[in-house]
């Protein structure tokens, strides 16, 4: 078998993991061809490695790019494809297991894989899984006796394709095309168009996940993004309970927006950072909260530090699986289930944590729960400041991606204001509480210069609080 491996590799910086890459690749029981894809003349890399010199297009950014013409060029030369950022490591056992389980799955789906970085005491953090990515539980299947799912993103900083797949791409009609930037940033899409444009799904053998595994060699995002094993664990035993049908592959709502944003931060985020305006919002003299859309449960377990006890409704049973670790009672994602199992129960807190703007009907949603609230209840919904994110993209000189005349059925989104909550809570019988802003960096110092004047404007986010009636 002939692999034809093209690695973007800019100046001097990674050399050392330059180097570690291709020893492995070089360790490699195939005929296995190296290119590094510079914008400097290398001539420190060995004799069988072709450097290619040059990027594609005047931006330097689009160096990645240029391993797409070579593989349409070699197409009938080689029977798999690598591409590859510098600083991520392929190994022998990945590819082996990539060659041994692809052939299982139907010609429209790739298997791809997910890097992790390494503790000094020897603890992985998978450094993809943060933020708005999540499972996608609906994906989830058994095939030739492995369990394969979807993970929403893409990037893993390398690809690998079959010469069927690169005709497919290529077919296609958008892979061989200028360097560009889209869903995500230039650099990424140079490894992820093959999934965001080219028509193949990619899913990760979940199964044999460690067969799939990718170093990424700097271990630059350790603490500050991913999720530690002990948390990613639990996610891949309750993708193997919804394959064996014991649990629901349901999702609570539809977690994505239909817009044309050029990034993906206004999807549903699953890794929420815990927000500390929340201790003023909540009156944590009450103990009994129960949380709407949850995620990883990290904003949960704020409020049980501060005394309550949380029963959450996750956005489904995968990253529920994860909340659970926190002391959290999780119940299940479906709205109707979960309301008829909290029949009679009731709560001091209903708190709508960045989940009624997905769903078409805010209102109803907060009425659904009202019976649940103790006599005086509070009702807490926090939600993105459009008003501030509008301001910010202007400032920035970009389109606003949201039209006020966009309807939900279209954007799956709605727009979010202080009037706009204000109205969700009179339809649906909630007396008006505090509202709190949450301002951030620059915006919260320029806020603070006029005293709150100008909070409604420049904040990112807001908590609105109300009483039941």
């Amino acid at each position: 078998m002939k692999v034809l491996v093209a690695i973007a590799n800019y100046g001097t910086k990674n050399k050392a993991f330059l180097d570690r890459l291709l020893a492995e690749y070089r360790s490699m029981p195939w005929d296995v061809h190296l290119v590094v894809l510079s914008d400097e003349p290398k001539t420190d890399l060995g004799g069988d490695v072709e450097v290619l010199v040059g990027t594609p297009e005047e931006d330097p950014w689009s160096l990645p790019f240029a391993h797409r013409s070579l593989f349409v060029e070699r197409i009938e030369d080689y029977d798999v494809f690598i591409y590859s950022e510098d600083d991520t490591l392929l190994t022998t056992r990945n590819l082996q297991a990539w060659m041994e389980l692809q052939p299982s799955l139907p010609d429209d789906q790739i298997l791809g894989f997910l890097r992790f970085e390494t503790y000094r005491d020897g603890e992985l953090s998978y450094c993809g899984i943060h933020y708005h990515y999540h499972w996608n539980p609906k994906t989830v299947e058994r095939v030739g006796g492995e369990t394969f799912a979807h993970y929403t993103n893409e990037h893993s900083a390398l690809s690998v394709l079959s010469r069927r797949q690169l005709r497919h791409c290529i077919d296609s009609g958008n892979y061989d095309v200028p360097a560009h930037q889209g869903r995500y940033d230039m650099l990424v899409s140079a490894a992820s168009d093959p999934y965001t444009q080219c028509g193949l799904q990619r899913l990760i053998c979940t199964s044999r996940v460690d067969d799939f595994l990718l170093s990424h060699l700097p271990n630059v995002y350790l603490d500050r993004i991913g999720v530690k094993a002990r948390d990613f664990l639990p996610q891949l035993q309750a993708i193997e309970r919804i394959a064996d049908g014991e649990v629901s592959s349901d999702q609570l709502f539809d977690p994505k927006v239909r817009l044309n944003v050029p990034r993906e931060d206004w999807n549903k985020i699953y890794y929420p950072e815990v927000i500390p305006e929340y201790r003023d919002a909540i009156h944590f003299g009450a103990r009994r909260i129960l949380s709407i859309g949850c995620g990883a449960g990290d904003v949960e377990a704020d409020w049980i530090a501060q005394g309550a006890t949380v029963t959450a409704i996750p956005m489904d049973a995968i990253i529920g699986a994860t909340a659970a670790l926190r002391s959290i009672e999780v119940l299940p994602p479906n709205l109707n289930e979960a309301v008829a199992m909290l029949d009679g129960r009731l709560f001091d807190i209903v708190v709508f944590n960045n989940c009624l703007e997905y769903v078409a009907e805010p209102a109803a949603w907060i009425q659904h729960f009202l019976p649940c609230l103790a006599n005086k209840g509070q009702v807490v919904v926090h939600v993105p400041n459009q008003l501030g994110r509008r301001l910010r993209f202007r400032a920035r000189k970009e389109d606003y991606p949201y039209a006020l005349r966009s309807r939900f059925r279209d954007a799956n989104y709605h727009f979010t204001s202080p009037g706009i909550v204000r109205a969700w809570f009179r339809a649906a019988g909630v007396d008006l509480g505090e509202i709190h802003f949450i301002l951030r960096g620059k915006a919260g110092r320029i806020a603070s210069m006029f005293k709150g004047l100008l909070d409604p404007v420049l904040a990112i986010s807001f908590i609105q609080s109300g009483r039941k009636r």
